[in-house]
């Protein structure tokens, strides 16, 4: 595991010393697990501390100087003082300048490694797990961090389930000291590149080749052995490719679990050549207490927990062999992904139509009866503000340019979260979100990702036989020619269904799950119910609820009924969440 918490106080003021940042890192470890805690200092004012595992926090020195980082940070030269602008790769940072006496508080890019912030008086608290920091500061829970999760299943910008405990948002380095109060600035943001835009569909294939071959040779060639996880899409498939043609050392990994995936999976494996896994959970895997709560500490309760306690097993499991592991995450902006939801008005406009968005994307078709009100009316505002404000500097581009830009600030709370979980265990990056990678497909004309031309291209021009396996959206994944067209008749039925579904309000088509899940899910609903945090009288998080409702759908759950689980999974969250903030 690998994390770091942070105490910065007022440069000249009343001293922070050893006793506090340590009562913090126990905070830290109550919540993750125990790890081996070690201090840094910036003078008297600040005092930082990493708690650290089999995935170590990274610590660069300059002299008096000091870096620490959690995840895959890359500068140009010294990590103490590379300019934030040159930075890349998922990771969170704080560093020491002593040459000039201050403390900088650092995101990626694209902010898919959490950090989070908190203030009380003159004194800043940071950490990479806002848990750690609403314990330490027994902070009061948020009712807009909490609904935004219960209906919209992730939670993006800066609001979390406490007051006064905020994410810090992508692209922003935090900078305290030299005898002024603290200031965020912005870094970085995404730029259109108008020769690439130019360019034709062939020419872009071969940037694009030419920027992710690049990248992946330069930062994994001597690595050695990666987990590259595949499934039945384009996104993994693209980077797997990728890392062939880089001549990376890999092996890939998919889901037993998910049937179609696994078929499609090993048929690309087979047929590159790549050493493949299917991974499956042990016959008498059990989600009990001990798993749910570890689930709980490393996504902070922004994911829900009964899923991402099945991911952490799948991570530790495949940590075995490697503790490096790269996904398709954000492969969906080399494709239509991003502006589906604007149908015929995508490329043709310069306004997104939030409406769609906000039923489409954010606010998917979901029972929420169970709850006194809908959390809509309260998250939907936040949510349009805060995407509206990311989207406020292109509102002279097309759509489909400004949905680019929403859809990787709105994905901090699905790979993000996931990927930063997974620190638990593994160092996962995401390749198709280091930054110049990410740039030439926002770049590039929206003809050619729809359809997923530039993922077919990509692919096609990188592996040819790969191309040709089909994909579980139908059809193969090479571009369409006269001579295989008749083979994409599924790829576009798929398409029409979909897009009626979304039109109709519907949620799109998912795999029953199977008995093995439904088993599972009902032992931990009977262990839920058992310690307290479902049963409506004793729930921290009771109000949300109509307590006859929630009585019937956690009766119902209990007789081994899938219905409502997705919701109940969000709820458990909530309320485990409220209980680990709080000191016995």
């Amino acid at each position: 595991m690998a994390g770091f918490v942070a105490i910065v106080g007022e440069d000249g003021g009343e001293p922070v010393l050893d006793e506090e940042i340590v009562a913090l890192a126990r905070d830290y470890q109550h919540l993750r697990g125990s790890g081996t805690v070690t201090t840094e200092s910036a003078g008297t004012w600040a005092r930082a501390a990493t708690i650290e595992d089999e995935v170590p926090v990274t610590l660069d020195r300059d002299g008096d100087s000091w870096c620490l980082s959690v995840g895959s940070m890359y500068a140009p030269g010294s990590r103490c003082s590379a300019s934030p602008a040159a930075l890349d790769g998922q990771f969170a940072a704080i560093r020491y300048a002593a040459e000039r006496g201050e403390i900088e508080v650092i995101t990626d890019p694209f902010g898919m490694q959490d950090l989070y912030i908190a203030s009380r008086g003159v004194r800043t608290y940071v950490s990479t797990s806002a848990l750690a920091l609403a314990r330490h500061l027994s902070a009061e829970p948020d009712p807009l961090g909490m609904k935004l999760f219960l209906r919209a299943g992730v939670q993006f910008g800066p609001v979390t389930h406490w007051r006064g405990v905020e994410r810090v948002e992508p692209a922003t380095a935090v900078s305290f000291g030299g005898g002024t109060r603290s200031r965020h600035h912005r870094y970085w943001m995404p730029e259109v590149d108008d020769a690439v835009r130019r360019l034709s569909l062939r020419a872009t294939i071969d940037r694009c080749v030419e920027a992710g071959v690049g990248v992946l040779a330069d930062r994994f060639s001597a690595a050695g052995l990666i987990s590259a996880d595949i499934t039945g899409g384009f996104d993994s498939r693209m980077v797997t490719t990728l890392l062939d043609r880089a001549k990376v050392p890999f092996e890939t990994l998919t889901v037993a679990e998910e049937p179609t995936d696994e078929r499609f999976a090993r048929v690309v494996a087979e047929t590159a050549g790549w050493p493949f896994r299917a991974q499956a959970l042990p016959a008498d895997w059990q989600l009990d207490g001990a798993r749910l709560a570890q689930a709980l500490g490393w996504a902070d309760g922004r994911l829900d927990v009964l899923m991402l306690a099945e991911v952490l097993w799948r991570q530790e499991d495949r940590s075995a062999r490697s503790r490096h592991v790269l996904t398709g995450g954000g492969g969906e902006n080399f494709g239509p992904s991003p502006w589906m939801q604007e149908l015929w008005r995508a490329g043709r406009s310069r306004s997104v139509n939030y409406d769609n968005l906000m039923n489409m994307r954010v606010f998917l078709p979901l029972d929420v009866s169970v709850l006194v009100s809908d959390p809509r009316a309260d998250a939907e505002p936040y949510v349009r503000e805060v995407l509206g404000r990311r989207a406020d500097p292109y509102r002279g581009a097309l759509n489909t340019t400004q949905l680019d830009v929403i859809h990787a600030y709105r994905e901090v709370g699905h790979f993000g979260a996931y990927r930063s979980a997974g620190e638990a265990y593994v160092r996962a990056e995401l390749p198709c979100y280091f930054r110049d990678f990410w740039t030439v497909a926002f770049s590039a004309n929206h003809r050619w990702r729809n359809g997923h031309r530039l993922h077919r291209g990509i692919i096609e021009r990188l592996h040819p036989s790969v191309a040709s396996v089909e994909t579980q959206r139908g059809g193969p994944a090479e571009l369409v020619t006269a001579r295989n067209a008749v083979r994409f008749v599924p790829y576009y039925g798929r398409l029409g269904r979909t897009a009626l579904r979304k039109l109709r309000g519907r949620n799109t088509a998912s795999q029953r799950p199977g008995r093995k899940t439904i088993d599972v899910y009902t032992s931990a609903i009977d262990g839920l119910h058992d310690s307290g945090a479902l049963r409506h009288p004793e729930m921290l998080s009771g109000v949300l609820y109509d307590r006859a409702r929630l009585d019937r759908l956690v009766s119902s759950a209990r007789a081994g009924s899938g219905e409502g689980r997705t919701l109940l999974g969000r709820i458990a969250t909530v309320e485990l969440a409220l209980r680990s903030a709080q000191r016995a």
